[in-house]
């Protein structure tokens, strides 16, 4: 064996050896990158979902405040029906009773009062399996307020003219709190769940 081939392979194991390093650290370089790319895109899918879940219960929020607002709207008509009854009731003369006014009270009752009623209290319902603690608490908050509306409307006695004031003035209470209610929690979804940039 000749020393020029011995240093041909000496050569060559120091190319070859350069080469894998070169290449190692291009492998390292691109698997770190690979790994950086990874991160940022495992972290931008959690922030996908995070603001997907936030959009879910902003629409659900809305969908609350909206219910309510159709059912104070009903309830406002019911309370001033229930108002102008009582003095139709104490303006016509004793023994006569005022059966229209009092079919058309009890059918908006059935038929427009309480469904949407129902209707705030499934959205209250939904929003409060999307909601946070703090969020949570407000929705719980209106729906409490409204299981107020049945038990009060359940004692009207269409005869007695004070009781249909004292109904209407309890429904009007329960509007002005729900009301109260809803402005909160509109206020604090402003805060809490307003949109943020993200990242690119």
């Amino acid at each position: 064996m000749s020393w020029g081939t011995v240093a041909v392979g000496i050569s060559a194991i120091v190319v070859s050896s350069i080469f894998n390093y070169v290449t190692l650290r291009r492998s390292a370089k691109t698997l770190e990158l690979a790994e950086q790319t990874y991160r940022r895109t495992e972290e931008r899918y959690r922030a996908d979902r995070i603001e997907a879940h936030r959009d879910k219960l902003r629409a659900a929020i809305v969908d609350v405040a909206h219910q309510v607002t159709v059912w104070e709207h009903l309830g406002s008509f019911y309370a001033t029906a229930l108002r102008v009854h009582a003095q139709h009731v104490e303006d016509t003369e004793p023994g006569v009773i005022v059966t229209a006014a009092r079919a058309e009270i009890a059918k908006h009752d059935v038929e427009k009062q309480r469904p949407a009623l129902n209707n705030v209290l499934r959205a209250v319902r939904a929003a409060m399996l999307l909601a946070d603690e703090p969020t949570r608490a407000l929705v719980a908050k209106i729906g409490r307020t409204l299981q107020n509306v049945t038990p009060t409307v359940n004692t009207l006695d269409h005869d007695d003219p004070e009781s249909m004031r004292a109904i209407a003035a309890r429904m009007n209470e329960i509007r002005a709190q729900v009301g109260g209610e809803v402005s909160a929690l509109l206020t604090h979804a402003g805060n809490a769940l307003a949109y943020k940039e993200l990242e690119a």
